[in-house]
């Protein structure tokens, strides 16, 4: 009976992955909506470059509650990505998800523009609350998203108050009460609303992965309430004219930021009130302030941990109010210099005329490889990026040793330009020749550790 039971559920399991299509707009589907509407849990939808957009009041593309992907050609390709536009035209969303969508409601490689956080009867009650306000370019409601490889460009908040509740949040993208995931979009250009900002998330926990959110008005994320945490990783904030990143209200919920840069803001960095933010190898630079962290009585401050980051070159202040030094951190009123832009503050880096992240020096000597390389210091005869000293070069066998197999293979290549098995053209000239036997019999014998 157990085993029937099994059975039954692959069989239907086999049964909805043969069910599964490819759905194409505009061949088979005249509108990306009509596509939505048709399709069913595991399909894909495939939408050709154009401009989309509808005249529906409230969005261009509603996902339906459908756990389903839809997709440019070719996401990974900025020239698609860039060219396949869903378009509010500064009237409606570009798309909105509100009907109990999950995280296997995909949305990837789209540029989606000129949304608009229009007030929209969500809830079919007649009345409109302020959070029926929320969300240009991409509105999430009481459900999940990923959103990958997407441009949410130029949204418009709405500038008006709805009863007392400030509206037009998240001109580029609102999450609310959600665990959306964004991956490598970038957010930019977005403007408006009564409190200005580009990326809204209340309650929830959304995760923001390789995200770039630049060049927006206000508030470049604005996120908080309780219980909400916010990860972020290998984030770029840089250049709005507000805060790069405020979170308040979340009590002891911890929000994580990871690899992130916030810089150049008109505002302040990171700014924390009656939340917990932790820093991870973040920079917090050259803003007019960096890292604040306060609270109130009905929201105390709490105390996030910031560990090897740099707060750095702010206006006002690097860091006011109580944090957690976690170590590895600088905080200086002058940021150091990168020259070669590898990561590695130039007081730090073995070569830094050169990028080197990694930092290798074979030799100990306290200069990186590649700039001995680069100096003609040392030869790099197999051109691998290390010094011929620190490598055993006649042992082109690879066994350890340079012996009478490395010298066969040196006297059966010769003349020619190496190759097979054993490459025998050690110093890369293109010619097995008596630089190479050298070489062998120069180093005969083990090779040193």
């Amino acid at each position: 009976m157990k085993f029937a039971i099994g059975a039954s559920v692959v069989a239907l399991a086999l049964v909805g992955a043969a069910d599964a299509a490819d759905l194409h707009v505009p061949a088979q589907y005249p509108t990306i909506q009509a596509a939505v509407n048709a399709a069913v849990t595991g399909d894909v939808i495939i939408v050709q470059p154009g401009v989309y957009t509808s005249t529906h009041p409230g969005w261009v593309v509603s996902m339906a509650g459908k756990r389903v992907t839809l997709r440019s050609v070719d996401p990974n390709d900025p020239v698609v990505v860039g060219a396949t536009i869903i378009d509010g035209q500064h009237q409606r969303r570009g798309i909105s998800c509100h009907s109990g969508e999950t995280i296997e409601t995909v949305v990837r490689g789209f540029t989606i523009r000129n949304g608009f956080t229009v007030p929209y009867d969500y809830s079919g009650n007649g009345v409109i609350t302020y959070d029926e306000a929320f969300g240009g370019n991409i509105y999430v409601r009481n459900c999940a998203v990923r959103v990958v490889n997407c441009s949410l460009l130029n949204g418009l908040g709405y500038n008006q108050y709805i009863g007392n509740a400030a509206a037009g949040y998240g001109s580029g993208i609102a999450m609310r009460s959600s665990s959306s995931i964004l991956e490598n979009c970038r957010i930019e250009g977005n403007t408006g609303g009564v409190v200005q900002n580009a990326v809204s998330c209340s309650f929830g926990a959304p995760s923001l992965i390789d995200c770039s959110i630049v060049n927006n008005q206000g508030y470049g994320v604005l996120a908080g309430q309780s219980g909400f945490r916010l990860t972020m990783t290998r984030c770029e904030v840089r250049g709005n004219s507000g805060n790069g990143v405020t979170v308040n209200f979340a009590g002891n919920a911890e929000s994580v930021f990871t690899d992130c840069d916030v810089s150049g803001q008109a505002g302040y960095g990171v700014t924390v009130y009656g939340s917990k933010v932790s820093l991870v190898r973040c920079h917090v630079r050259q803003n007019q302030a960096g890292y604040q962290v306060s609270g109130s009585a009905q929201f105390p401050a709490l105390s996030g941990t910031v560990v090897e980051s740099q707060i750095c070159g702010n206006a006002l202040f690097q860091t006011e109010g109580r944090w957690t030094d976690g170590g590895g951190n600088l905080v200086a009123t002058l940021c150091p210099s990168d020259g070669d832009g590898d990561g590695i503050w130039d007081n730090d880096d073995n070569c830094p005329a050169l990028p080197n992240p990694a930092q290798e020096d074979c030799d100990g000597d306290g200069v990186g490889d590649v700039c001995e390389i680069a100096g003609g210091f040392v030869s790099d005869w197999n051109q691998n990026g290390l010094p011929d000293d620190c490598e055993c070069l006649g042992d082109v066998s690879g066994n350890g040793t340079v012996d009478g197999i490395d010298l066969a293979a040196v006297l059966g290549s010769w003349g020619s330009a190496g190759g097979g098995e054993f490459n025998a053209d050690i110093d890369r000239s293109g010619l097995v020749n008596g630089a190479d036997l050298a070489v062998v019999l120069s180093g005969w014998g083990p090779c040193p550790n």
